[in-house]
């Protein structure tokens, strides 16, 4: 059996706001996500969070 997790691609959800595709990936029940630079950049640039807060 393999030890690699599924993993979200956020490609996928590409419109959908940061927080929501986290929010999206734990309720489908992946344990990680691929997160894309520009959806963080967004987050912290508009004054969302930090990247601690992802």
């Amino acid at each position: 059996m393999s030890h690699f997790k599924l993993c979200l691609n956020a490609s996928t959800i590409m419109t959908t706001d940061i927080m929501t595709q986290i929010d999206i990936a734990e309720k489908t029940g992946f344990t990680a996500i691929e997160l894309w630079f520009d959806h963080i950049d967004t987050f912290v640039n508009e004054g969302k969070g930090s990247v601690a807060d992802i």
